[in-house]
């Protein structure tokens, strides 16, 4: 009977290993030491692969998670970009406040998610383009950022978005807008961060707002704001008419309120001349555009850096990063060890998501270079690097909660708040 018991035990062990062994990848420069995988929902998993590395203490290792969208799971699922908040400004929230708090469609369920754009971290908000579930939220800071766009059946896509947004005065002449939501360029250094955020403005002269900024528009002491009703929401390719409501000189810092539909243009330098010719009851247009696929997309984030993310791989090709070098973090931030978070569209036409651990976690994290190797070993054909270093976090839904599955923080047990998500979703109907 013992004999017997502990054949079955052997059994069972490489029933397990096999079974283990049938998920893990093969990869240039890592040998996996460990390899879990979790069924979040029929073609949707979660990995976890625990990996010797190529240098340093091979008794630390590496830890990579990944939730991987198969094919046959496009239909029943969806991906969705996600804001901190009702509020951009100074609305940061770990992800897995985003993902408990997500307004979604009835009968829907996220699966998991990740941290996404770069982000504001004194000002809060996104720093590159972020569409939620078709409301415009931030966009103009870094034009040609490369971002993950979603169609309105919830599938991904990667690319430039370029949005650009255009004011026609009564008089029919026009002014480029430079950003949606974002701090005016006057603002003091002090209230923004890093340097990115802050470099980003200087050339912001003439901001539009929404109610999802904050309360009011936060401007400076100076300049002009116009407050507006527009007829209808902001739609890429689609000009909406506004009714000019209120000119007002900014004499203290605060700014106009923002509430129901109303918009504001906030303006310094030459726009806030033009702005200040207009009066109440007079019409003007507001114009946003963005290129196509990302004209028609319901969902868009990514491209908050100068760099724009960068692009890790694009149609199968690694892209030389050697460019990186000209801005002033490249040194420590993109060819060092440092945690990650990547979009990745795969070979077999699904997607996935992907967190490298690393700082004080017991990984030592990976280089850009390193990403792209380890995505091109997973199957991914083009990916897009998100925010890193102690924000890179991973989500899965596990017994009906979220539980936040990477650490990035060295055990101090507290989630960066960060200004975005991406969360997988599981259709209405549809059984985990």
């Amino acid at each position: 009977m013992k004999r017997l018991a502990l054949l079955c035990c052997l059994l069972l062990v490489c029933a397990a290993a096999c079974a283990e062994g049938a998920d893990t990848p093969m990869l240039t420069d890592y040998t996996v030491r460990r390899a879990e995988t979790l069924a979040l929902a029929p073609g949707v998993t979660w990995s976890r692969y625990t990996l010797l590395p190529p240098d340093g203490n091979a008794k630390r290792g590496q830890r990579v998670c990944l939730i991987r969208v198969a094919p046959e799971a496009l239909a029943t699922t969806r991906l969705v970009a996600l804001p901190s908040g009702p509020r951009v400004h100074k609305g940061l929230k770990p992800v897995t406040t985003i993902l408990s708090h997500a307004a979604l469609r009835p009968g829907e369920v996220i699966l998991g998610g990740v941290n996404a754009d770069f982000f504001d971290m004194t000002a809060g908000g996104a720093l590159g383009t972020l569409l939620s579930e078709g409301e415009w939220l931030v966009a103009g800071e870094f034009p040609d950022g490369w971002a993950c766009g979603i169609t309105e059946d919830g599938r991904p896509f990667v690319g430039q978005p370029r949005v650009a947004m255009t004011l026609t005065l009564p008089d029919g002449s026009a002014l480029d807008i430079d950003a949606l939501n974002a701090l005016r360029a006057d603002a003091p250094r002090a209230d923004s961060s890093p340097d990115n955020a802050r470099d980003a403005r200087r050339d912001n002269q003439l901001v539009l707002y929404t109610p999802a900024f904050g309360p009011t528009t936060d401007t400076q002491k100076g300049g002009t704001e116009v407050l507006l009703r527009p007829d209808a929401p902001l739609t890429a390719g689609t000009a909406v008419g506004a009714t000019v409501t209120e000119v007002t000189a900014q004499r203290a810092r605060g700014g106009m309120a923002l509430s129901g539909d109303a918009l504001v243009l906030s303006a310094v330098g030459d726009k806030a001349e033009a702005l200040r010719q207009l009066r109440a009851g007079e019409r003007v247009r507001l114009l946003l555009t963005a290129a196509p696929p990302f004209d028609t997309a319901v969902n868009i984030v990514g491209g908050g850096r100068p760099d724009g993310g960068p692009l890790l791989l694009l149609d199968g090709e690694a892209l030389d990063l050697s460019g990186l070098r000209q801005w002033e973090d490249a040194t420590e931030y993109f060819y060092r060890r440092h945690p990650r978070t990547v979009m990745a569209l795969m070979a077999d036409g699904g997607y996935c998501l992907l967190v490298v651990e690393g700082n004080r976690s017991g990984s030592y994290g990976m280089t850009l270079e390193q990403t792209q190797t380890l995505l091109t070993d997973l199957g991914a054909v083009t990916a897009v690097n998100l925010d890193g270093g102690p924000s890179s976090t991973m989500v899965v839904r596990k017994n009906g909660e979220m539980r936040a599955v990477t650490d990035t923080t060295g055990g101090m047990g507290r989630l960066t708040a960060v200004g975005s998500a991406l969360a997988v979703v599981l259709r209405a109907g549809q059984a985990p």
